[in-house]
């Protein structure tokens, strides 16, 4: 079982993405916080395989955590972002995220 924790801001897209996720057996993802200090509680005292991580939240910059996180032991990261990619991709990738997903509106 791959367990997840998911760091993003806007309680909509937090729903709407575990209703995706719980969609796989293999995948719990029970955990979310919608900012910097929650998920670095949760890293604190709870073990997970995967890091889900929106960019822009509202007490800090997604790729000032990944520096954080990159200075200690933690599992692979998945950024999420409403930017376009080539604004911060390779920025995220350098500071050690794992993936880049990028967050649409439906037209």
């Amino acid at each position: 079982m791959i367990k997840m924790i998911v760091c993003e801001d806007h309680p909509i897209f937090r729903e709407g993405l575990r209703k995706i996720l719980v969609l796989e057996k293999n995948i719990k993802t029970d955990e979310e916080v919608s900012d910097r200090a929650g998920l670095m509680d949760k890293l604190e005292t709870h073990h997970y395989d995967v890091i889900i991580l929106d960019i822009s939240l509202p007490d800090a910059n997604g790729l000032n955590i990944l520096n954080e996180l990159r200075k200690v032991r933690r599992p692979p990261v998945l950024i999420l972002s409403m930017h376009p990619e080539e604004q911060f991709a390779t920025q995220a990738l350098r500071a050690g995220g794992s993936w880049i997903l990028r967050k649409r509106k439906r037209a």
